[in-house]
């Protein structure tokens, strides 16, 4: 991206929040309040799941509450996911598992595009189709990006699908 455009799309992220329009920090109260910079992920959010997405459309992944999810064998587990769009994108994020899952775990997810606006509730729906314990990585991305190499746009939960008669839900 151009030097131009850029400074283009942060002065258009400084109208909006305030923001120092050069681009280097961000001083206003929404993010330094919240503990989050314009290109980083943040804190506190009401979210199991936050991604952030950057003006040059990059997803940055977080998991903000740490916990195992336990979820019968077939049953629907709903994720939340809050999406800050610091970019004002409106494209499609897209859900991939990152291991070999297959037939194992199945992903839903809300596939319209985002609609722009600064802060976005969204749920991905896990299905786990076999008892046991299961690492589930998750890739966020928009459609023909790259993944990113450092790993930022993924999250990791740790499921726990048991059988509908198990003691305590535990198997």
């Amino acid at each position: 991206m151009s030097g131009h455009a850029h400074g283009t799309l942060m002065a258009k992220h400084a109208d909006v929040c305030a923001c120092a329009a050069d681009g280097r920090a961000c001083t206003c109260d929404d993010h330094v309040g919240r503990g989050m910079g314009c290109h980083s992920v943040p804190v506190g959010i009401d979210g199991v799941i936050a991604l952030a997405v950057n003006p040059e459309a990059r997803v940055y992944a977080t998991v903000e509450q740490h916990r195992v999810h336990y979820v019968r064998v077939g049953a629907l587990l709903e994720v939340p996911v809050t999406v800050l769009n610091t970019g004002f994108v409106t494209s499609r994020v897209e859900p991939e598992l990152g291991a070999p899952l297959d037939g194992v775990i199945a992903l839903s997810w809300d596939r319209a595009a985002l609609h722009g606006g600064p802060v976005e509730q969204r749920r991905l729906g896990i299905v786990a189709h076999e008892p046991g314990w299961h690492d589930v990585t998750v890739h966020f991305a928009f459609p023909g990006e790259p993944a990113d190499l450092g790993g930022r746009d993924r999250v990791h939960l740790l499921v726990h699908a048991h059988n509908a008669g198990s003691p305590g839900g535990l198997s």
